[in-house]
């Protein structure tokens, strides 16, 4: 009931001292007690406070945008990636962060954005996917060269580069470590491939290889017994350990009566249903209907 219709209402967050993003918030992140998040898009990794609500630091240091950030399993670190080729690590000491340790991606010169970044369970490793930037080649007005992706795995204390692992043919967008085992990496991107890596050894584990569908989003369940993976195409793949027999009793495809009509937005950009003209997370409950 908390999360039905007007019990949800947004929080008027003051920006806070330091200057404003002028792009759009791609990436964002809560610490694991909740009562901060931080944000990222544009060169700044902004963290923000509950209560009171404002931003509280302003982490300035990468010279392009921010794509991915991800605060450590015990909360006293911040991860990050972007467009300049480097991998970040801030730490909070004293009463401001500091950035701690910069992870190249490649050479000098080598242009490779970083799509995804990880801690592992335990906080021993970090992890980012990378990949070439097409959009530069874009804006020379030439093709861009032939795609390199791999995933780098460091030491977080030594910085020490531990693995590079090579399987993805396609940007990574997925990944997602263990809940219960701090080996355990999970990954999927735009080739179509889902595969589970040993960090410590550098190791493919299993490697599911489907249709060449756009892979993006994945995630472990609570147990890690099993994860899913949703696409382009609109499905949601489970993989499991055990039997079927508890999945067979989905139906094989699921949707609300107000699914489909279109959207559309008002004056202020707020997206709104064209027919009721309201919110569509405050439109009334419809059945739900089985394909």
């Amino acid at each position: 009931e908390d999360f039905r219709k007007d019990a949800i209402v947004p929080i008027d967050v003051d920006r806070g001292v330091g200057p404003e993003s002028q792009r759009a918030i791609v990436c964002f992140n809560f610490s694991s007690g909740g009562g901060r998040f931080i944000t990222g898009g544009d060169s700044i990794v902004r963290v923000w406070s509950l209560d009171p609500p404002g931003c509280v630091g302003n982490l300035i240091g990468h010279e392009d945008a921010v794509r991915s950030i991800s605060w450590s399993n015990l909360g006293d670190r911040i991860l990050s990636g972007g467009d300049d080729s480097t991998v970040r690590i801030w730490e909070h000491t004293g009463n401001a962060w500091q950035c701690e340790k910069i992870f190249d991606l490649g050479p000098s010169g080598a242009e490779l954005v970083s799509s995804m970044v990880a801690w592992s369970l335990d906080d021993r490793f970090v992890i980012s996917a990378a990949s070439t930037n097409p959009n530069l080649e874009r804006a020379r007005g030439v093709a861009p060269p032939p795609s390199i992706i791999f995933i780098k795995v460091w030491d977080s204390r030594t910085g020490a580069l531990m693995h590079t692992l090579k399987e993805h043919a396609k940007t990574v967008y997925i990944m997602n470590t263990h809940p219960t085992d701090p080996r355990i990496l999970l990954t999927g991107g735009y080739d179509g491939r889902v595969i589970i890596w040993d960090l410590h050894a550098g190791t493919v584990l299993l490697n599911f290889r489907g249709a060449e569908i756009q892979l993006c989003d994945g995630k472990f369940s609570p147990d890690g017994t099993s994860f899913a993976i949703s696409d382009m195409n609109g499905c949601v793949t489970i993989f499991g350990m055990g039997d079927t027999i508890k999945m067979k009793k989905f139906p094989e495809a699921q949707f609300f009566l107000n699914d489909y009509p279109p959207l559309r937005t008002d004056n202020n950009e707020w997206v709104i249903d064209e027919t009721t003209q309201m919110p569509p997370h405050l439109m009334p409950l419809v059945p739900l209907c089985n394909l």
